[in-house]
């Protein structure tokens, strides 16, 4: 058997049980929509932290402003020009 021949092998073998009512996406996951506020969040973060690292807080604080704006006001195309 494919069990055995892993075992002489030494190589891991992962079994899975399926049935006739195994659907594809029992195998691969699901479809999950994604919140893109979610995605954007720590990238936000990110930027209010790294930004004053490499420039002056007080010369980009309207740009971080914007930002933050339309972040808030959920402008995704906005937010990445």
């Amino acid at each position: 058997s494919v069990q055995h021949l892993a075992s002489l092998l030494g190589c891991k073998l992962v079994v899975v049980n399926v049935n006739q009512q195994t659907d594809a996406s029992d195998l691969l996951g699901g479809y999950r929509p994604v919140e893109i506020r979610r995605i954007a969040q720590p990238l936000l973060d990110r930027l209010h932290v790294l930004l004053p690292k490499v420039t002056s807080k007080s010369k980009n604080s309207a740009f971080l402003r914007s930002v933050q704006e339309k972040f808030d006001q959920g402008k995704w195309k906005a937010m990445t020009k």
